[in-house]
């Protein structure tokens, strides 16, 4: 590891993401969430922890059914909103006292994000998903998080 950095490596997971607006309650996204960070000592339980992470988000409609004038169905529509990020979280990381190998840890912190990308289907379009332009292009957040470590010194998970 280079000087100054306690850990670092890879992380993934799963990115469970739901959109909000007045009209729409959306499903929720289940998307991929990938990266890289690095880890900063401060004092022997607490660091700063630095991330660059791939993140889907985005929001899927429950289907909706779409009418005539006269109110006969006609057909049914499922909207779906992809949003991909390029997140950058800064994250101030506790590690609580263990006795043994097994150590809690929490994360806390402000996160920015940048869209790199944006995809929707509409109701009545039916040649796929469209490029959107409905976010801004970038999003600051707030990110939390538990977790257990594992090992000793430099040889942790």
């Amino acid at each position: 590891m280079p000087a100054g950095i306690s850990a670092g490596g890879m992380k993934g997971g799963l990115s469970l993401a739901r959109q909000h607006g007045r009209r729409w309650a959306p499903d929720y996204r289940v998307g991929l969430g990938a990266g890289v960070f690095a880890e900063f000592p401060i004092t022997p339980g607490i660091s700063a922890q630095i991330e660059l992470l791939y993140v889907r988000q985005g929001g899927a409609s429950p289907r909706l059914e779409l009418t005539n004038s006269s109110g006969i169905p006609i057909s049914t529509v499922r909207i779906v909103h992809e949003v991909d990020y390029l997140e950058l979280p800064l994250l101030a990381r506790f590690r609580v006292p263990a006795r043994g190998p097994v150590a809690p840890t929490f994360v806390v912190g402000p996160s920015l994000a940048y869209k790199i990308s944006e995809k929707y289907s509409p109701p009545g379009v039916d040649e796929g998903p469209t490029e959107g332009g409905n976010l801004s292009s970038t999003d600051l957040g707030f990110a939390f998080g538990a977790g257990l470590e594992l090992g000793r010194g430099r040889r942790r998970w």
